[in-house]
């Protein structure tokens, strides 16, 4: 994504820099669990859509989880 952050439209790039500044995975994701109960059937690279359907549900992830996509539900607000 970095390589073509100019070839893409702004809206994509902006999420494509809101997910680089996400902090790093250890470990095992800690969102699996969290990403199929409130999105079945999405994962990560639907991007922008798995994105705002687990903003959307920030409230009901686990503590673990809510760390994860705490940036993003700012930015969405």
């Amino acid at each position: 994504m970095r390589a073509h952050i100019n070839d893409v439209t702004p809206a994509c790039a902006a999420w494509g820099k809101k997910r680089a500044a996400m902090k790093p995975k250890t470990g095992n994701d800690v969102c699996v669990a969290d990403a199929k109960k409130v999105c079945p059937g999405l994962t990560v690279m639907d991007g922008p859509k798995f994105t705002t359907r687990m903003t959307a549900h920030y409230d009901g992830l686990s503590p673990a989880c809510q760390a994860k996509f705490k940036g993003l539900k700012a930015a969405a607000e």
